[in-house]
């Protein structure tokens, strides 16, 4: 039976046929992982291969398609790191057009890595398909993160010291960054000054909840073997690319209408983040606009409104899980049950009993603390509290504007 993606669910209904994220998409069609892993799998391997060779020129800087991109899902849930692992270990390190770095990292094995003089660009490809194991429990308050989130924007000179090894001088640098790792380990190991600080801001956290569909014996026919050969092919093009994106009138003005009339997001994690999502939204265009088969024939690159729009959608379904990745992240100890007690409402159609809600807690809260977390909820005003004449309490989720 052939699997087939949804993805205007994703908010790709406009990715055309001919692109290296749809091929990638049929080559992965018979893997459990959720479709939106595999997109961003896919989009994380295409910056990966462009790295610093094409920009978009911002007046004041230029812009790199550079990707911070986490896969968020409970352990063992989503197939998180199989979903990477298809996108790096089976596509990207078998062209060999990438340096990719896996072994735990710290400022100063980072510093070296990005030091070379033999190369034209120093570029990178930090891949941690285990994230806690690859940053280490001290990464947040070490130099690395910090190191990290100085270095997104691709600068073409810059230096490091370290106390051991003393300065690093690295010259026209790019990251690219690719990672999975459990909510858990997400509310465990970054402090709110973390969020706050600028890191965050410029990662895609891709939460989802659950596999797209079960596979007990997944197999790849003929058709996903050519395929795959294309994507290799593609990939090899696509490394070929250089030079400065064009961008149309018409891309501009959806752009700016875009831009200059969306309100700023009421989660307050998730600011830093919108911050920089125009930047974001221009990097990701970019990517869509490469990944296009006439790309190939006729390197011109060019910035659509269709690249535009596709991204913007791309972006919508994304930020609808987005904040869970910053589940209780230590702006209080009672966010992460915030979150939870919050999502299983609107899972539930967005109203629930009082018995049927403290008892899917009740491993996680006990009676006391559950009324804790439900005043704060109802105070609020994300969620009202109905009460029946038989005594029976009803939550309801509360709408914006409400």
């Amino acid at each position: 039976m052939k699997r087939v993606h949804n993805l205007k669910k994703e908010g790709l209904g406009l990715l055309p046929q001919n692109s290296w994220i749809n091929k990638y998409l049929d080559y992965t069609r018979n893997q459990e992982s959720p479709t939106r892993f595999h997109i961003w799998s896919a989009i994380g391997c295409i910056a990966a291969t462009l790295g610093r060779k094409v920009s978009l020129y911002r007046g004041y800087y230029q812009l790199y398609t550079n990707q911070y991109i986490i896969m968020v899902a409970e352990s063992a849930r989503c197939r998180k790191s199989t979903s990477t692992d298809i996108a790096i270990d089976d596509l990207l390190e078998t062209t060999n057009l990438c340096n990719i770095v896996r072994q735990k990292m710290t400022a100063e094995k980072l510093c070296v890595e990005l030091s070379r003089t033999d190369v034209i660009n120093n570029e990178i490809v930090l891949y941690a398909p285990e994230l806690a194991t690859f940053l280490g429990a001290s990464a947040f308050q070490s130099g690395l993160i910090p190191l990290i989130t100085g270095l997104y924007n691709c600068p073409a000179k810059t230096s490091y010291k370290t106390k051991e090894s003393g300065e690093f001088e690295m010259n026209r640098v790019c990251i690219n960054l690719m990672g999975a790792t459990t909510l858990d380990w997400m509310s465990s190991n970054m402090p709110g000054d973390t969020i706050e600080g600028g890191f965050t801001g410029r990662v895609i956290f891709v939460v989802a909840e659950n596999r797209r569909h079960k596979e007990a014996w997944p197999s790849i026919d003929n058709s996903q073997v050519e395929t795959r050969q294309e994507l290799l092919v593609d990939l090899t093009r696509i490394a070929k690319l250089r030079g400065n994106f064009e961008v149309t009138e018409a891309a501009k003005s959806t752009y700016k209408e875009w831009y200059d009339t969306t309100p700023e997001v009421e989660d307050v994690r998730l600011r830093g983040y919108d911050g920089r999502k125009g930047d974001h939204v221009l990097k990701i265009a970019m990517i869509l606009s490469a990944s296009e088969d006439h790309i190939l024939v006729e390197p011109h690159l060019k910035l659509e409104k269709r690249h535009i729009e596709m991204t913007l959608g791309l972006l919508d379904e994304t930020e609808k899980l987005m904040a869970l990745a910053y589940r209780g992240a230590a702006y209080s100890k009672t966010s992460k049950d915030n979150d939870r007690v919050l999502r299983q409402i609107e899972q539930l159609g967005g109203i629930i009993t009082h018995s049927a809600l403290l008892k899917k807690n009740y491993n996680y809260l006990n009676a006391a603390e559950f009324k804790i977390v439900m005043d704060t909820l109802i105070e609020s005003g994300q969620v009202s509290l109905q009460i029946a004449r038989t005594g029976k309490k009803t939550y309801k989720l509360t709408k914006r504007g409400e």
